[in-house]
């Protein structure tokens, strides 16, 4: 556990997506993490897993999203 948050909101309901996504995306905005990834991988390939169920609605695809943004910059 990083930071010492732990994450309770729960993506088995897909009304709340686009919440978990906004909060999500500030979360990654605000941390150094996410900058330190990209620093150690560049110039290869990432895989991003998860593990929900739901292919559609599941933290790496906002996590894909937000590294686009950074990388095109």
């Amino acid at each position: 556990m990083r930071g010492g948050k732990k994450r309770t909101f729960s993506l088995s309901d897909p009304e709340k997506w686009e919440e978990f996504r906004e909060r999500y995306l500030k979360d990654l905005k605000q941390g150094t993490a996410v900058c330190d990834l990209l620093d150690a991988v560049t110039g290869e390939s990432l895989t991003l897993v998860y593990a929900a169920r739901d292919a559609a609605h599941n933290h790496a695809l906002v996590l894909q999203e937000y590294l686009k943004t950074l990388i095109s910059k």
